[in-house]
């Protein structure tokens, strides 16, 4: 998958989330509410929230097309903050889950988070990630602080925001 090897080439984040809702068997035999296929949008913030940790983050999706929301602080001191999210809804729940399990061998070593159906944190190269998967999307969050030319993961905001995320739009 060209995107896929695109988006871990440059430590980007991927989230698959699923919006809209249709009760549909996920092939795992349960009869499960999913989400629709083609309602990303609904899944994501247009705007920095109110409760934003991060109130000064300005939205910069142009930074990045395959990326679906980029937020940046603006880079006046030499250090800045990048919160990459991106949103895709998977048709059953069991391709979700192979995205998930996908994630778990492109991470190596990584830790269960309580969020969601499932979800794990790790650190990439340049940037943290929240990955959570609900019944048919998986959404990642990735989070990185910029001093002068190092990037350096941010754990606790890929947790903090993927929280948000999930609890605010999903």
């Amino acid at each position: 998958m060209r995107r896929r090897d695109y988006l871990t080439t440059v430590s980007a984040a991927t989230a698959m989330i699923v919006a809209g809702c249709n009760a549909i068997t996920g092939g795992n035999g349960d009869d499960q509410e999913l989400y629709e296929q083609g309602n990303e949008d609904k899944l994501l913030p247009e705007t920095v929230g109110d409760d934003w940790p991060d109130p000064n983050l300005e939205r910069a999706d142009e930074a990045n097309e395959f990326i679906d929301r980029i937020f940046m602080s603006p880079d006046s001191s030499g250090s800045s903050i990048r919160l990459l999210i991106d949103v895709q809804i998977a048709v059953t729940i069991d391709k979700a889950e192979d995205e998930m399990e996908s994630e778990k061998a492109t991470a190596g070593a990584f830790d269960d988070y309580p969020l969601a159906d499932e979800a794990i944190v790790y650190e990439a190269a340049e940037n943290a990630r929240t990955v959570f998967r609900e019944t048919n999307a998986v959404g990642i969050v990735a989070a990185k602080r910029q001093s002068g030319l190092e990037p350096i993961p941010d754990r606790q905001r890929a947790i903090d925001y993927a929280d948000l995320i999930y609890n605010n739009y999903w």
